[in-house]
């Protein structure tokens, strides 16, 4: 049976969850502590992954890969709360899509050794990825600039999430769940010892966000799970660069909900990195 149909459509599934989970994480971290919006939002998905990890009865995978995930998921959190905090500056627009072009390399990488050379069509794009990034650190206007540090921050979050994507996409042509359900439990685990040190364990969120960030977390997981199904069913280059998509979808929620502007050149190079990731998809 040829699964490249079901492989492309929750790729793009899992990139519509996590654009709209990392809006609403950033948005959150506007108002509230970055470290404690994903707390919160990691716990409420670590709960929906275990209703379904019941209800599918899916087997243990070995010991390896449960470590392996619970690592990948303490280097992606501790990767999104930095990305929650850049988010909350202002720039979503900016700092998503250059995030992305960086976080799809290490799989097309990884995926060149494991699985042979891209096509051509992926080739140019990965040329065009790097040209993006220039463009995207390029403005006239002081407002939306991208400094060395900012770019610097943005490869160390692209570094942790690609990790992230890598691992997940390898584990998950033995097992779905449980290997997210490890990663989750890493990712909470990293995050209350990080609010101990910082003596703010007793931190709390008004109750009426906890809706929001329960939603946050639910579309964290996801996003998760339609990758791990992505990198499942096709090729984990293609999985992860399809999820790298997720910047159209925070974009156009921040340009719709808050109005955020940026230059025209790096309107130009996230259209450019939009393509780029579509070119080494197809």
């Amino acid at each position: 049976m040829d699964y490249g149909f079901l492989a492309i459509f929750t790729g793009l599934a899992s990139a519509i969850s996590y654009g709209a989970s990392d809006f609403g994480g950033g948005y959150a971290s506007r108002r509230n502590d970055a470290f404690m919006v994903v707390l919160v939002s990691q716990s409420a998905g670590m709960a929906l992954l275990l209703v379904i990890a019941f209800f599918l009865n899916e087997p243990l995978p070995p010991p390896t890969d449960l470590l392996a995930a619970a690592v990948a998921g303490m280097l992606g959190t501790i990767g999104l709360v930095r990305f929650y905090q850049e988010l909350a500056g202002g720039r979503m627009s900016i700092v998503a899509p250059a995030v992305a072009v960086v976080t799809v390399a290490i799989p097309v990488l990884f995926s060149i050794f494991t699985e042979g050379m891209p096509q051509r069509n992926q080739i140019i794009g990965i040329f065009l990825a790097i040209l993006a990034i220039w463009l995207i650190t390029r403005s006239g206007s002081d407002k939306t600039a991208v400094t060395a540090r900012d770019m610097a921050v943005i490869l160390v979050i692209g570094l942790m999430f690609s990790s992230f994507l890598v691992t997940i996409g390898t584990v998950s042509e033995r097992s779905i769940v449980w290997p997210l359900v490890a990663s989750r439990f890493a990712s909470i685990a990293i995050i209350l010892v990080v609010l101990i040190l910082r003596g703010r364990w007793r931190s709390s969120i008004p109750r009426g966000q906890l809706p929001m960030l329960s939603l946050i977390g639910f579309l964290d997981v996801g996003g998760s799970t339609f990758y791990a199904l992505a990198s499942a069913l096709g090729r984990l280059d293609i999985a992860a660069i399809l999820t790298s998509l997720y910047p159209a979808v925070t974009v156009m929620l921040a340009r719709i909900l808050l109005s955020e502007e940026i230059g025209c050149r790096q309107w130009l190079g996230i259209a450019i990195a939009l393509a780029a990731i579509v070119l080494i998809t197809f």
